[in-house]
């Protein structure tokens, strides 16, 4: 027991005194992405890229919905083999819309990944640049919410000083 509260005097104590002489930046990197011209571009481009495969399921699901409505209107009047093979048609189109509509999703998961990667290896690299530059111990991003608090005192922020280096 006695062992115990030793190690935690002994970690109290040097936690106190990191935290005394603990220099540290922090920045926004959603303000300094949306601040590049870069990521600007890269933006317009996903921007389209989203367009056009929204245009394109919109017209996949016209084309089904005008299939249905046919379908629905000689339902009464069609043989029941006429039946079956449009049945048959209107499942396959149902499928061939969701296979569409999940790998849309997929290539614009990587095409935003893809653009938005270099872009974000410049940011880190500007920042371990510019931590090294003033001497920081740690730089950290504060829009995930985690530091719900940062004395500015005690920390200096990044964002702007980024912002100016990367543009």
């Amino acid at each position: 027991m006695k062992r115990l509260a030793l190690i935690c005097l002994i970690w109290l104590s040097s936690s106190a005194l990191w935290a005394q002489t603990a220099t540290f930046g922090y920045y926004s990197l959603d303000e300094v992405l949306k601040a590049l011209p870069d990521y600007q571009a890269a933006e317009t481009q996903l921007t389209q890229l989203r367009k056009q495969y929204a245009d394109e399921l919109n017209l996949a699901q016209q084309e089904f919905s005008s299939k249905y409505e046919a379908f629905l209107e000689g339902l009464s009047s069609f043989a029941p083999t006429v039946r079956t093979k449009r049945q048959s048609e209107l499942e396959q189109l149902v499928r061939q819309n969701q296979a569409f509509r999940d790998e849309a999703a997929r290539l614009l998961e990587q095409a935003e990944h893809e653009a938005r990667r270099p872009i974000i290896a410049k940011v880190k690299a500007a920042v371990d640049r510019l931590g090294a530059e003033l001497q920081l111990d740690f730089v950290v991003n504060n829009d995930v919410q985690a530091l719900t608090y940062i004395n500015p005192a005690k920390g200096k922020d990044l964002t702007e000083t980024l912002i100016l280096q990367l543009k």
